[in-house]
């Protein structure tokens, strides 16, 4: 799985929804949720889920005292290893399964990564068992909803393997025990940007309860 995610990938010359990754600009697409972490005080550990070049944790390193990233693509840290240095990396082996104890982390990001799991589900509760109690799971996704069914054609990427109704991801949240702080509903529109409250993509604040 992991060859899907090489340079080309990143750089425009696969099929994917990237031109060049290396013009991707976090604050401008994530400022809201780096305004949340810094709003709330939170601090400790910190792991972006699916991290690829690590500009999340770049823009995230001053709020916490460990910052970890993980992605499935070697490329994608190799990468990361040079822009965000101190921050502990890894490569994923295996979906399913992350390298570090339960309830270790006090912040989970996984901003439009599970959608390309082969079992959403699996990897969903795999990363809130990483949580402490009280931590925060922060995530986005693609859901499968009318705008994907008239314009689905549009996203290019092939490894969108699981696009998940709205409902099952609320199944999930309240069977893994997550108090939903936030939700939005976005749709990302060509020289536009994100566009609220068309149902093309979900992005949650969560909570873990216990």
């Amino acid at each position: 799985m992991s060859e899907n995610y090489g340079k080309d990938y990143y750089h425009g010359k696969k099929e994917s929804n990237y031109s060049d990754y290396d013009t991707f600009d976090a604050r401008r697409h994530f400022g809201h949720l780096i305004d949340f972490i810094e709003a709330n005080s939170l601090s400790s550990r910190y792991l972006d889920y699916g991290c690829a070049f690590g500009f999340l944790i770049r823009e995230l390193q001053p709020f916490f005292e460990e910052t970890y990233g993980i992605d499935i693509s070697e490329y994608a840290i190799e990468r990361a290893h040079d822009i965000v240095p101190q921050t502990n990396l890894h490569v994923a082996k295996q979906e399913g399964e992350l390298p570090y104890a339960d309830q270790f982390f006090d912040c989970i990001t996984a901003m439009d990564v599970l959608e390309h799991t082969h079992n959403f589900e699996e990897n969903f509760r795999a990363i809130v068992r990483k949580l402490k109690p009280g931590a925060y799971f922060i995530f986005s996704t693609p859901i499968n909803a009318w705008p994907r069914r008239l314009f689905g054609f549009l996203d290019k990427d092939k490894t969108h393997v699981s696009v998940m109704k709205h409902e099952d991801i609320k199944r999930m949240i309240e069977e893994t025990h997550l108090e939903v702080v936030q939700s939005r509903k976005f749709g990302a529109l060509p020289l536009i940007g994100r566009v609220s409250s068309i149902p093309a993509q979900i992005e949650y604040i969560t909570k873990k309860n216990d």
